[in-house]
């Protein structure tokens, strides 16, 4: 997108989403590439047209029985991410007992160790992320999804200059096959916990 936009690209990392967030509206950063749109956002941001929609998930330990959805969670403890969506969704309704953390990995750790009782969170970088250290055998996706929200390019609000570079260029990227790769690489489905060299070792 920075190519189709004649833009060069210098990353500015931050440890949370919060700090990440408090950049762009700072003026330390100028654009966020893949921003959850929502309207407590809109109203420090603009965004580009949408690069994808997500959803968000209901997460509990593989264990787990007696929460299959939302309506379960009434006086549950339940995780939450600051400036994720899943608090959002979740900070108006009441019943829940909600623990809001810095980052999702923390969360879902605290979610494994059994201090909160479900994870609320989007869906694709908490199964990556629980595939990743080894752990995606302890928890399971439960319900329907929570929701289905768009990311797009987010920058700061009233950045009209820099909208009108990105609009055109995030337009002509979306479908390309460089898009469809990066997509792919994202949500592919779920790899089974039983995979063949994990088979080979059991029966070992």
């Amino acid at each position: 997108i920075a190519a189709l936009a004649g833009l060069r690209i210098e990353y500015l990392v931050r440890d949370t989403w919060p700090e990440v967030a408090a950049a762009l509206i700072r003026g330390q950063a100028d654009l966020i590439p893949g921003l959850g749109v929502t309207l407590r956002r809109q109203k420090d941001f603009d965004f580009t047209s949408p690069l994808e929609t997500a959803a968000v998930g209901l997460f509990v330990r593989r264990d787990t029985q007696d929460i299959k959805g939302l309506a379960d969670l009434f006086g549950r403890k339940v995780a939450v991410v600051e400036f994720n969506v899943g608090l959002d969704l979740l900070q108006d309704r009441q019943g829940s007992d909600l623990r809001v953390y810095e980052s999702y990995p923390e969360a879902l750790f605290r979610l494994l160790a059994g201090e909160v009782d479900a994870f609320v969170y989007t869906r694709t970088p908490l199964l990556e992320r629980a595939s990743r250290v080894g752990v995606e055998d302890r928890i399971k996706l439960v319900g329907e999804p929570v929701a289905e929200f768009k990311r797009a390019v987010a920058v700061r609000k009233g950045d009209q200059e820099l909208l009108d570079l990105l609009e055109p260029a995030v337009k002509a990227f979306i479908g390309t096959q460089e898009h469809q790769r990066i997509y792919l690489k994202w949500h592919r489905p779920p790899q089974s916990f039983w995979t063949a060299s994990r088979v080979a070792w059991a029966m070992g």
